[in-house]
This record gives C-alpha cells, structure tokens and sequence, in this order.
C-alpha cells in the first residue's frame, strides 16, 4: 500500500482529524456536521480498505453528532428482530455472532452496531466491513486455514473476512431491536452457558454507557436525541450471560435461550 495500513486520529474538542498519510487525510467538525478531505485514487479503488478504514470511521466519528448511537455491539437478527450482543473487546462478540448467523440468524454486525431513532420506535443498522476474528477462531472455524492473521486497524493480529460471502451467512443491513444481551467469559471450563440473568434498566444504562461511543462535550448536551435513545434501549428485555467453550455450543445454547426469553 502506498498509504497507511490504518489512520492515524488526533482530536482537540469537536474538531477531529483522521490522518492516511500522503494518500489521504479527513477532517471533521461534529459541532457543524460537517466532513472534509481529500482521498488517492488507489484508497478509493481499494474497495475492503475504503469500507473497514474510512467509510466505517467516518460513520462511527460523526454518529455522535447525528443523534446516532455508535455502539460497541455485534449484533443478529431473525425475523426481523434484531438482538444486540454487548462485551469488551476480546470477550468473543465476533465468534459468537458468526456462529450464530451459521445457526441460521441474519448477520447485522460484529463489532460496532449503530442506534437511531424510527417511525415506530427504535431502528438498528450496520456497515459491511469485515468482521474480525482472533487467530484462535481458526480452531473454530476450519476454513480460516486458508488465510493468514494480519494487523486490523486497531493493531490487533486477526482475520479479516467479509462472512456474508466467505462463509455464506445471511445479511440484515437495518431491523428492529427487541432485546439485548450482556457477555461475559466464565471462569468454568468446559462448561457453555454457565449462567444466564434478567437485567433492570438501571443495570442496563450503565453497561450501555460502557459501550457507547465517546463525544466531545462540547456536543454531549446539543440534543437529548442520546439520552431519548439511551432509554428506549434500557427498556427491552436484557439478559446477563456468562458462558464459556466452543461458539457453535454455546450459540447453540444462547438460540434458545433468546427463542424462549425475547423472541417468543
């Protein structure tokens, strides 16, 4: 590549600055909503690095701003109900929400899941960037054999693959939310989901805020849009999960789970 692998960010208040090197550079006022730069011809031929490193980016930096909620959630969906997966990096949001679209669910996304308000409620929506997969998926995912882990935009070494054409899994691009589920790793082994919970609104608002997208508070107060969306989400149903072994048993275990507690 002639430009950099992933961009380099500095930010002052609401002005943000996403550097690509000599082949590109984006500025953003979130205060004005507004975008400006310039990218090479060889970014914009680039068509899986314009989606995961410039396109991605500009959604998540200036949904703040937007009232959109940039969360950092996988999520799937059936029917036409969408259930937002929420953990820290690392907890295995991406394997299990793959093994979950393998289960038969719609694959909406992996790692950032965007909130705004609809008609009738509350909409869901993703951007097709690559999922990211940690080089242990491999043991999971037997087709990864083929390819080799590189470093994502955030320095981790990993795959990255589009899973709607590589492993053939459905896509939803927008559905509505009718629950969220909370990750957490079980110190059990051997074990799949160890143990599974109901959480109140207080509980859920303050897991959401640990999953939100950072603002500048020069914009944190320009409309409650955030807080209105904060609420609608803190009022579906929410389930606390802590599991542990193999994706494909313990999605197996969470389908139902989600089929007999949310989606009934």
């Amino acid at each position: 590549m002639g430009y950099c692998d992933f961009p380099i960010f500095r930010g002052r208040n609401e002005f943000v600055h996403a550097d690509y090197g000599r082949e590109g550079s984006v500025w953003f006022d979130l205060k004005a909503r507004e975008v400006s730069g310039f990218l090479s011809e060889g970014i914009i031929a680039d068509e899986g690095y314009l989606r995961r490193a410039v396109l991605a980016v500009i959604a998540g930096i200036l949904a703040p701003s937007l009232g959109v909620i940039a969360l950092h959630a996988g999520c799937v969906v059936r029917d036409g109900r969408a259930i937002l997966l929420a953990a820290p990096s690392g907890v295995g949001k991406s394997t299990l929400s793959l093994a979950l679209a393998l289960r038969g669910w719609s694959l909406l996304s992996d790692e950032w899941t965007f909130v705004s308000d609809a008609p009738n409620g509350l909409s869901v929506w993703g951007m097709r960037t690559s999922i990211k997969l940690l080089p242990d998926a491999m043991r999971y995912f037997p087709e990864l054999s083929t390819m080799s882990p590189a470093v994502s935009l955030n320095g981790e070494l990993s795959y990255e693959i589009d899973p709607w054409s590589f492993f053939s899994v459905d896509r939803a691009t927008d559905a509505t939310p009718f629950g969220i589920v909370f990750l957490k790793r079980a110190l059990e082994s051997g074990a799949r989901i160890c143990h599974a919970s109901h959480a109140g609104e207080e509980e859920t608002m303050q897991a959401l805020l640990e999953e939100i997208e950072e603002q500048p508070e020069t914009i944190a107060e320009q409309s409650g849009t955030r807080r209105s969306l904060m609420q609608q989400l803190c009022r579906l149903p929410a389930l606390k999960v802590r599991f542990s072994g193999e994706p494909a048993v313990v999605a197996a275990d969470l389908d139902e789970v989600l089929t007999e507690q949310i989606c009934a």
